[in-house]
């Protein structure tokens, strides 16, 4: 069964690299290096902003993936994912969360587990700015290695903010060729204290990111943006003053 595992996860890469050509990503260069899992069982991407994020990483040593309960239900995608033994969160749940910590700090500390992976956003985003990091994979207290991805093309052809994912394979093939880059910044080393406080850990993490992405920093969170929407789907319902607005 191990052997067989590992086949299966060799297949992936290659279906993941051969899934980026087809969408126009014929080459994609990197800088930096991929640390070895001793040295940072955790890589942080951020922003992110389309499911190629995934796709991309997949050229490397595959990691174990942090998703909601949503993406493994989508066929053949979620076959793929459950592969890799996803850490699956189910933010209807009220106790996920708690367990989802739980499972990152496991797997953290567990040599055999491969490296987690975590977008701490929590979301896709247009990437104009950095939104808050979730504190998970900084109560570990293990060093993270930040990873991002850019990608300079003229056309905006790649931010995934709505439903449908089949109008960005669209758009994407509109285009003879797509550019992405890969950027493997530094392991980050946790000082005493931000071992002690997660979230000026994860503050941390994400000023440097995105110092070197040259994007503010946005004080807005998803649970700020869902509380939003919902209150635009539901116009005529008397409501509370949302966070957005008590800002204000």
């Amino acid at each position: 069964l191990h052997s067989l595992c590992r086949y299966v996860l060799k297949l992936i890469r290659i279906l993941g690299r051969f899934w980026l050509f087809v969408l126009g990503f014929y080459h994609v260069p990197t800088r930096g290096k991929l640390a070895p899992r001793e040295e940072a069982p955790i890589v942080i991407i951020a922003p992110h902003s389309t499911f190629l994020d995934g796709l991309a990483l997949m050229m490397y040593p595959l990691c174990s993936i942090v998703t909601r309960n949503d993406n493994v239900e989508i066929p053949v995608l979620g076959c793929l994912l459950n592969c890799i033994q996803p850490i699956v969160v189910r933010r209807e749940d009220p106790d996920s969360r708690s367990r989802t910590l739980d499972e990152i700090k496991s797997r953290a500390n567990d040599n055999d587990w491969p490296r987690v992976m975590i977008f701490p956003e929590g979301t896709c985003t247009n990437r104009k700015a950095l939104l808050p990091f979730k504190k998970g994979p900084f109560t570990t207290g293990r060093p993270v290695q930040p990873i991002i991805y850019f990608y300079p093309n003229k056309v905006n052809c790649i931010v995934w903010t709505f439903e449908n994912p089949l109008y960005l394979i669209f758009i994407l093939w509109c285009q003879f060729i797509n550019y992405c880059e890969v950027e493997f910044m530094p392991v980050y080393y946790p000082s005493d204290e931000e071992k002690d406080n997660p979230e000026l850990y994860a503050e941390n993490v994400r000023r440097m990111m995105a110092k070197r992405l040259k994007i503010p920093l946005s004080p807005r969170t998803y649970r700020d943006f869902a509380r939003r929407l919902k209150e635009r789907s539901n116009p005529d319902k008397q409501k509370e003053p949302s966070a957005l607005q008590e800002e204000r």
